[in-house]
């Protein structure tokens, strides 16, 4: 029994949990796989308000919830103009 415990407690740090039409992603590697997100932009993303909480040592955060997010912020986000292609001859 106690060894059924302690192997209970060792599943995988990141999770996935289906919660109505989005998804609940636990842990840090779970958010950034989910969005192809690098360590660094996880950070700078959180830094600049992407919704997701950092509870008992472990990061949560929902799907529907992020995607907001990155829609607003990509609306308020300065157009760039795009360079020309250049072709080498």
């Amino acid at each position: 029994m106690a060894e059924e415990r302690r192997v209970q407690k060792t599943v995988m740090a990141e999770q996935v949990i289906c919660v109505e039409r989005g998804k609940l992603l636990i842990g840090a590697k779970a958010i950034m796989d989910e969005y192809g997100l690098s360590e660094y932009m996880f950070s700078y993303w959180i830094e600049r308000g992407m919704p997701a909480k950092l509870e008992a040592g472990r990061w949560h955060a929902h799907t529907t919830n992020i995607d907001t997010f990155f829609r607003a912020v990509t609306l308020t986000m300065k157009r760039q103009k795009v360079p020309p292609q250049t072709t080498k001859d």
